[in-house]
């Protein structure tokens, strides 16, 4: 009696446990959808960020570039200003070596006013 028993409800056993599966599969399934929409939408917001942040990076070496080319003429205007100095104190030494008024105008004390003024300038 118990083999007819099984008999009988077999397939409607099997079919129960078809539809079990199914119904679980269906909502692994939609899991995994729902695990990819949402890392989808994450990859987005991250691709979205590292646009931003490249156009930081460009600007950053954009201002690099314009401060490297600051640099550069200021360090050229120093350079002149240096080999303006010497050339300068070069042509005092020699007219004050060569030239009897300028050696009395340099052994002359340098006004107040005038050394003040110098001195402000340092």
């Amino acid at each position: 009696m118990s083999w007819a028993i099984i008999r009988k409800f077999a397939p409607f056993v099997a079919i129960a446990l078809l539809i079990g599966v199914f119904l679980w599969q269906r909502n692994s399934l939609t899991d995994v959808h729902a695990k990819l929409d949402a890392k989808s939408a994450e990859a987005a917001q991250l691709a979205k960020a590292n646009e931003a942040n490249a156009k930081v990076i460009e600007g950053f070496s954009q201002q690099r570039i314009d401060n490297d080319a600051i640099a550069t003429a200021v360090a050229a205007k120093v350079s002149g200003n240096a080999t303006r100095e010497v050339q300068t104190q070069t042509i005092i030494k020699e007219a004050v070596k060569n030239d009897p008024t300028v050696r009395a105008w340099a052994d002359s004390p340098i006004p107040d006013g005038v050394r003040s003024a110098v001195n402000a300038s340092r």
